[in-house]
């Protein structure tokens, strides 16, 4: 007999791989150096299931007769703490165990969905495409990388049931300082979620009024949550003013900032006005504005707003109206997630 080590065969388990290991990835070659899984064992997510949620995942397509491979480690702890089989790289090497190091996982967000989709991917929106101009490289991955925790810690946009930011600004000779700070309140099953905060100033001097609401407006956008309702709370009187004008029956705005501010506005089709006068997030807002102002911070981004309008404009997408609080209803803009709003992981 040949004292040559042997290919070993298929395990007989049915090989679950992630969006992220293509055929030709380390992490592949690695895993099927001593297997050889039958086309009919394997399951290629992004083939079958694009844009799969990891809740989807968890909870439909793992058991102890499959194997996950994944270069998600979050995914991957979680399908081990569960009993599942798994598979992913550390340092180049690959492991079928916990990985330490990685923060405690909070609670996996509940499967909303009875069957299994072929495809979870969202449509093209044109508003998202267009707020993405001057977006630098570094952006785009901080973007990713917020939107895949939201989407791992709620499962699916159904378990979202509001979005609500409070909007701030402040004037500095370099133009209107603009900050937001976003919270993510469940449908069941979670606590609410403090998902984003994002501090600019505009490329070119500019104290617009519509600077601050367009900034936040963005990150909806770009985040992927215009579907969901959400809820502003807007600081500065003149951006409240300017929102209510432009989702006006007889709005006619002249600048340019003004008629990109009013595509996306409208694009939202579950968006609520409120006036943010006093309470907790605002005295924080107005805290970290005058901080940012008086040090030299790297959470100060430049946008070039005129690129971003240019480029929404472009697409001239209508959306529908905003329905709005009077003020006497909303005298504080304390946000509807609870107090218990934390952090992804």
């Amino acid at each position: 007999m040949s004292k040559r080590k042997r290919r070993g065969r298929a395990s007989g388990k049915r090989i679950i791989v992630d969006e992220g290991v293509g055929e030709n990835s380390s992490l592949w070659r690695l895993f099927t150096a001593n297997r050889r899984p039958s086309e009919e064992e394997v399951v290629f997510l992004r083939r079958t299931h694009r844009g799969i949620p990891d809740v989807e995942i968890l909870d439909k397509l793992l058991s102890p007769q499959t194997i996950l491979v994944t270069t998600d480690r979050v995914l991957h702890n979680r399908a081990r703490a569960a009993g599942f089989p798994s598979f992913t790289l550390v340092r180049g090497r690959l492991t079928g165990k916990r990985i330490p190091g990685i923060r405690r996982l909070p609670k996996a967000a509940p499967s909303v969905l009875e069957e299994l989709e072929s495809d979870y991917v969202q449509p093209p929106n044109r508003l998202a495409t267009s707020v993405k101009a001057g977006m630098s490289e570094k952006g785009f991955k901080r973007a990713r990388t917020r939107r895949r925790r939201i989407r791992s810690y709620f499962g699916a946009v159904e378990n979202i049931s509001k979005v609500s930011l409070s909007l701030g600004a402040r004037p500095t000779p370099s133009g209107l300082l603009s900050g937001y700070h976003m919270n993510i309140a469940a449908n069941r099953g979670l606590r609410g979620l403090s998902a984003s905060e994002g501090y600019c100033l505009p490329r070119c001097v500019d104290s617009d009024p519509a600077l601050p609401i367009f900034h936040a407006v963005r990150e909806v956008f770009v985040l992927q949550l215009d579907s969901v309702p959400i809820e502003l709370f807007v600081m500065p009187p003149a951006g409240l003013q300017l929102c209510r004008s432009l989702l006006g029956d007889e709005a006619d705005a002249t600048r340019p900032m003004h008629q990109a501010l009013q595509e996306l506005l409208r694009g939202l089709p579950r968006l609520t006005l409120s006036p943010c006068v006093k309470g907790r997030f605002y005295d924080a807002m107005e805290r970290k504005l005058h901080q940012l102002e008086i040090s030299n911070s790297n959470e100060i981004t430049t946008v070039d707003f005129d690129a971003i309008c240019a480029a929404v404009l472009s697409q001239r997408v209508t959306g529908s109206g905003a329905r709005e609080v009077p003020d006497g209803n909303s005298p504080d803009c304390e946000l509807s997630t609870g107090s218990d709003a934390r952090r992804p992981v």
